[in-house]
């Protein structure tokens, strides 16, 4: 059998493990934790190592407003003094759901068409839409869901399809309350950009010591007001537990900004990963043909290069062109062709010999 039907063969053997295999590469279980291990993802890499290796920056278009622990009245008060700055929008993660007496200066205050209140969708109530008690037709503030996935965060929506009607996402009604253009944005599932970002945040008593600073900051700006701290709201993001008015800023920032994640197809992923398995059967083979002495250390060397360039080359894409490229197929298969290759030289070897014992039983009984 030729070499080239040998690598084709070890090549598709290797495909069907790794389809069938109940633990591949991007399980990652020797570097995650039994909890984080349930939900991850190879490119969780790239963000890991992009955020620990670029500089930390500030959002040039978007400002965090702490409400922890605030009144109804302190809240209010809060939301004057943003408005005052003269902010693009304001976007208001607190859900105000039961009335209050004291409630017209906050009702008064929170509306106004650049403000963005925020909604939710609940599953387990049908799917029952729940927003602030007075946010009717005769309050002029937008709304925006807020609902975050399950799991580890890394995509967001720009709408929700709820019971039949299609609601805009918080953030993306932001951006548009904020006059950005949007229009262009897929209306499905997309990444959402973490690393290396930040916000300045703000806290209600700062615009009592710091007024003139806190305005100035504000001006011009993307204001987003709720709780900073609040444990009943944080989650899981490639780079570590955050926020959820924090995910929502990084949302916005990914919407208006200049980081577009880009995902390559999942069909592209393994056609690299079934060619790069080829190449290296192929120079097994070559190696073991020509019987040199060196030729497994060659071998273990170039596997390890591999790794380390396709580690290199998916970072590298992911920081400067936002390109994510998943090579958990390709890593896995290289690891698995190996197998595969022992495997099927395990039972061409046995099929040899049992056909040699055939062929000497029949000539003993021909004798």
């Amino acid at each position: 059998m030729s070499g080239a039907l040998h690598t084709a063969v070890i090549t598709l053997l290797a495909v069907a493990m790794s389809k069938t295999l109940l633990y591949s590469f991007t399980s990652m279980l020797a570097l995650k934790s039994s909890v984080e291990v349930k939900d991850y993802k190879f490119s969780d890499l790239y963000y890991s190592v992009v955020n620990g290796s670029l500089p930390k920056r500030n959002s040039d278009d978007i400002v965090l407003v702490a409400a922890d622990g605030l009144s109804r009245e302190d809240i209010t008060a809060l939301l004057n003094n943003i408005r005052a700055a003269g902010p693009k929008a304001i976007g208001i993660d607190v859900m105000f759901e039961y009335q209050y007496d004291s409630d017209s200066s906050l009702i008064e205050t929170t509306s106004a068409t650049n403000i963005v209140m925020a909604e939710y969708f609940d599953p387990i109530e049908d799917n029952a839409i729940h927003k602030s008690y007075f946010c009717d037709s005769n309050h002029l503030s937008h709304g925006g869901m807020v609902n975050l996935e399950d799991g580890v965060i890394r995509n967001y929506r720009m709408q929700f399809d709820v019971v039949d009607t299609v609601y805009p996402s918080f953030a993306a009604e932001v951006a548009k309350v904020a006059g950005y253009d949007i229009e262009k944005r897929e209306a499905d599932v997309a990444g959402i950009y973490f690393p290396a970002l930040d916000f300045w945040t703000l806290e209600a008593e700062m615009f009592t010591n710091q007024y003139e600073n806190c305005t100035e900051l504000l001006k011009g700006k993307v204001v987003l007001v709720g709780d900073t701290a609040n444990r009943f709201d944080m989650h899981q993001t490639p780079i570590g537990t955050m926020g959820g008015l924090k995910i929502h800023a990084a949302i916005l920032e990914t919407i208006i900004g200049k980081h577009n994640i880009r995902n390559t197809p999942t069909w592209l992923n393994w056609l690299i990963s079934i060619v790069f398995c080829a190449i290296f059967v192929a120079l097994n083979l070559f190696l073991s043909d020509k019987q040199l002495a060196t030729g497994k250390l060659l071998f273990r060397l170039a596997q390890i290069l591999a790794l380390y360039l396709f580690f290199l080359i998916g970072c590298e894409l992911f920081a400067k062109h936002n390109l994510c490229v998943d090579f958990a197929p390709s890593l896995s298969m290289i690891a698995i062709g190996l197998l595969a290759y022992d495997i099927y030289f395990g039972f061409v070897a046995l099929y040899k010999k049992i056909t040699v014992k055939i062929k000497n039983r029949n000539k003993c009984n021909v004798y």
